[in-house]
């Protein structure tokens, strides 16, 4: 429940900072999405545990700012919990364990709108994973991510409606780098609901 707490507040103090300074052309908006996962490592380790995405879902508020008809910068702070199956190494007599990766993330994208309806968005995403044990198997995720996604959106009198298909991967620059560094992937589906600020 603490950690909740610090995410709300963390994201209505963003959603009010940028509404403070919300300019012509800006858009606000809050998206939500469920993606399918996996944790994959640098090298795999024979004798070494295996891993089993089981889904995930995010939640954010995102800022972007329309630099010309067709270019603009995107920013925001989201939520993502991924669930990880632990599948131990054959021959040791251990049960499988579920482990959860809790995830703050900062993007930092671009988007090229290519039509009316359709546009290519790419960047990179600051991570911070908070609550990892150190006796977690599972390596820490924080760090410098990317990001690429193709969407569609709708635009009626400023509220606009977002469907993105994207893929991202985690720590491909980690904070707290491992040997066999593991990376945490997601491919899904965002709806973002916004208004533009004209």
């Amino acid at each position: 429940m603490r950690t909740l707490r610090k995410i709300s507040f963390s994201s209505i103090l963003f959603f009010y900072i940028i509404q403070l300074n919300a300019q012509k052309n800006s858009e606000l908006g809050i998206h939500f999405g469920l993606m399918a996962n996996s944790l994959v490592p640098n090298v795999n380790l024979i004798g070494g545990p295996s891993f089993d995405g089981k889904g995930a879902f995010m939640l954010g508020v995102n800022y972007v700012r329309n630099i010309s008809d067709y270019f603009s910068f995107e920013t925001g702070i989201g939520y993502s919990e991924n669930k990880i199956i632990i599948i131990p190494a054959p021959g040791l007599g251990l049960m499988p364990s579920e482990k959860s990766i809790h995830l703050i993330s900062l993007p930092i994208l671009g988007n090229f709108k290519f039509s009316r309806y359709f546009f290519l968005s790419g960047g990179f995403l600051t991570d911070i994973e908070i609550n990892h044990s150190s006796i977690q198997s599972t390596h820490p995720q924080s760090g410098i991510g990317i990001y690429l996604g193709v969407g569609g959106q709708y635009n009626k009198e400023g509220i606009i409606l977002k469907l993105i298909p994207f893929a991202q991967r985690h720590a491909i620059i980690p904070f707290q780098p491992e040997k066999y560094q593991q990376h945490l992937t997601e491919v899904g589906f965002m709806l973002v609901f916004g208004y533009k600020f004209y």
